[in-house]
C-alpha cells in the first residue's frame, strides 16, 4: 500500500519536474534526501514515528535539507508532511529514482574486480554492458580480492560473471563432458 502511495507522489513530482524542466534538478536533490536518510537512521525514524508531530518533522526536514534542495523539492516535502505522509518520504525518493531511470533508459551496475580498475578497463566494461543491456549504465565499483581475475557485474537484476574462476569452472566442466577434444 505505502509503495502505490510512494508511486504517486513521484509521479506526480516528476511530472512537476517535467512542467519545470527542472527533472535534472530535482532528481540531485532527490539523491541528496534518499542518501540522508539511508546513512542517518535517526532521521528516517523520526519521519516514521508516529509520536512526533507533523510540524516538528517539517522543522527539522528544514533543518537538514533546506540549504541543500530547490524550493520545489523543500515545498514537496512539505506537502508529505502536512498531509502525514513523511513515512513515506524514503519510498518516494526510491520511486522517484526508479522512475527517471525508466525516462533515461538507465540501469544501474555494480562492477566487481579483483583489483582496482584504471579509467580505460571502467571504460570498456560499461560499453561493453552498455551493449548488452541496450540502456545506459550508471555503475559503481567494488573490489573483492578473492577474484583471480577479470570481473562480476551486476546489471540491474542480471548478473554477468567474467571472472576467471568462472572461466576456469566452466572449461572444467567442458572437460568432464569430453567437450574438449586434444590435438596432437
Amino acid at each position: 500500500m505505502d509503495q502505490r502511495i510512494a508511486l504517486r507522489y513521484a509521479q506526480a513530482l516528476m511530472d512537476v519536474g517535467k512542467e519545470k524542466k527542472s527533472v535534472a534538478e530535482i532528481a540531485g536533490d532527490m539523491r541528496v534526501v534518499h542518501d540522508a536518510l539511508a546513512e542517518v537512521h535517526e532521521l528516517k525514524a523520526m519521519l516514521h514515528s508516529p509520536v512526533i508531530r507533523p510540524d516538528v518533522k517539517r522543522k527539522v526536514v528544514h533543518e537538514v535539507f533546506g540549504k541543500h534542495v530547490s524550493k520545489d523539492v523543500m515545498l514537496f516535502m512539505d506537502l508529505l508532511l502536512k498531509k502525514g505522509r513523511g513515512d513515506v518520504l524514503d519510498m518516494t525518493t526510491v520511486e522517484f529514482l526508479r522512475l527517471l531511470d525508466i525516462d533515461t533508459n538507465t540501469v544501474s551496475a555494480i562492477i566487481t574486480s579483483a583489483r582496482t580498475l584504471d579509467e580505460s578497463a571502467k571504460q570498456q566494461i560499461v560499453t561493453k554492458l552498455e551493449k548488452l543491456s541496450a540502456k545506459k549504465v550508471r555503475a559503481a565499483y567494488a573490489v573483492d580480492a578473492s577474484l583471480r581475475g577479470g570481473f562480476i557485474a551486476k546489471v540491474g537484476d542480471t548478473l554477468i560473471d567474467a571472472s576467471l574462476q568462472h572461466q576456469l569452472e566452466n572449461l572444467r566442466e567442458d572437460f568432464k563432458q569430453g567437450m574438449i577434444v586434444r590435438v596432437n
